[in-house]
């Protein structure tokens, strides 16, 4: 067996692999989702290794870049997300070799480090990689509306939907954000917003529905949500806050939660949150309780020395539940 870099022509050969490794995955393995996914990624294309047996494809290995900042700093990462297996060669070790293979190559680019949210049966094998536990995120929830449908939700997040279009579309809140994220001079990673990334992630994403609300003035404040349904119970998510600077910011935030609890048609409401910041303040107002470090386990490899902060440190982040979201 050997290993080469993934080309177009392989593309119909890996999605089957794939489709088959991971069936009734929250989004399909379509060439629309791969291209969305993989291609267009405002950070940039994802590296993709594969596994041959003679011709035969038998296993892949896909790292989705990602940036964070730091204060005027930017860090390149990258997510380690899709892999498969061919189900007649699995325990020869492909999902290890190939995992190595593909972190000599983004090392070699300059690549900072690499993060991920494994699932318990993955984590032990990066683990043993030289992955670390970071954390489990700090969750926050609040009860919403028991009479919720899945039904009435679907309709209300083709309206929202609507609504973030209309917000990312205009130059004045690309003008805001832009101002927001400027104004971010704290230590904490996260994910350098603007107007082309959020419109990649939350509005060009094929198959999935996500809402925005934006207060807009300078001690306004924005939000991105979405509904999960599984069965009869219906959450909602906010995956995205940012608030403006001052306490004005941060009771305009509590408003857009607050009117968001009473309109969306689920049965809970949940958040991604440090607790010492602004949008933690917000939240609170909003009538969100922290539940604890309750959320999916972070965990990193460091490619290379990183200055302050380490992303090896639960202090060093302040992610979102969109940041961290399986998609």
């Amino acid at each position: 067996m050997q290993i080469r870099p993934a080309t177009a022509d392989d593309l119909d050969e890996m999605l089957a692999l794939a489709e088959s490794t991971f069936r009734g995955s929250r989004l399909p393995y379509t060439k629309e989702v791969w291209s969305w996914k993989h291609e267009a990624n405002p950070f940039g294309q994802s590296p993709t290794l594969l596994m041959l047996d003679d011709d035969r494809i038998v296993g892949l290995r896909t790292f989705l870049r990602w940036q964070w900042r730091s204060g005027a700093r930017t860090l390149s990462a990258v997510r380690a997300v899709d892999t498969a297996t061919a189900s007649d060669y699995r325990g020869r070790g492909i999902f290890s070799s190939l995992t190595r293979a593909l972190l000599t190559a983004t090392e070699a680019e300059g690549v900072d480090f690499v993060f991920n949210t494994p699932n318990p049966k993955s984590r032990a094998g990066y683990l043993k990689m030289g992955w670390v536990d970071v954390m489990r995120l700090p969750l926050w929830l609040t009860p919403g509306r028991p009479w919720a449908t899945v039904a009435s939700s679907g309709h209300e997040m083709e309206r929202a939907s609507d609504r973030l279009k209309h917000i990312l579309r205009d130059p004045s809140f690309a003008s805001w954000l832009d101002d927001r994220m400027s104004e971010d001079r704290g230590i904490p990673l996260r994910t350098p917003l603007d107007a082309h990334f959020l419109t990649w992630r939350y509005l060009h994403v094929p198959g999935l529905l996500y809402g925005g609300e934006w207060a807009a003035g300078e001690h306004g404040a924005f939000i991105v949500y979405e509904v999960n349904q599984r069965g009869r119970w219906v959450e909602g998510r906010v995956v995205e806050l940012v608030v403006g600077p001052g306490q004005r910011a941060i009771r305009s935030a509590a408003r857009l939660l607050r009117r968001l609890r009473r309109r969306l048609p689920v049965h809970a409401l949940s958040a991604i949150c440090r607790v010492d910041t602004r949008e933690a303040l917000a939240l609170a107002l909003g009538g969100f309780m922290p539940v604890g470090r309750r959320g999916p386990q972070m965990t990193v490899r460091l490619l290379r020395d990183v200055p302050a902060p380490d992303p090896r440190r639960a202090s060093s982040w302040s992610c979102s539940a969109g940041d961290m979201e399986l998609f």
